[in-house]
């Protein structure tokens, strides 16, 4: 984010993601390692003709990404919203993250689209849409 968010708008923020985990529209992990947090996931269920799907988000500190924590992450993340009734899970990441194809394998998930979304430091970066259907 590029500005500072309000004390308002992040009290808002807060108070409707505890009331979606309370009826199962949402998900929260986080990972820590030696009382720190290393690394946090979500999962929000979309609405209306997409409440099948639920969007995930996977945050891991850099010096932790390449032990296979992202994996791990994953297979909670599916178990948790195959438990929601989620029939599709999907994962968006920016292409200056190294993506391993051998993470999308081992997690099962599929790429799906390639496209320029976001403008960081006066250049376009790719986002990355990932799909697995849970069964």
């Amino acid at each position: 984010m590029d500005q500072k968010v309000s004390r308002e708008r992040e009290v808002d923020w807060l108070s409707k993601k505890l009331a979606n985990l309370e009826i199962d529209k949402a998900f929260s992990l986080a990972a820590e390692v030696d009382r720190k947090i290393i690394a946090s996931a979500s999962i929000d269920r979309l609405e209306g003709f997409q409440k099948h799907v639920g969007l995930a988000r996977v945050i891991i500190k850099k010096e932790f990404r390449d032990m296979d924590i992202g994996i791990g992450i994953m297979k909670i993340l599916e178990e948790q919203a195959y438990n929601m009734g989620l029939k599709v899970l999907t994962l968006s990441v920016f292409a200056r993250i190294n993506v391993h194809s051998m993470f999308m394998r081992r997690s099962g998930l599929c790429r799906q689209k390639l496209f320029q979304k976001i403008f960081q430091d006066c250049k376009y970066i790719d986002e990355i849409i990932m799909t697995k259907l849970l069964k």
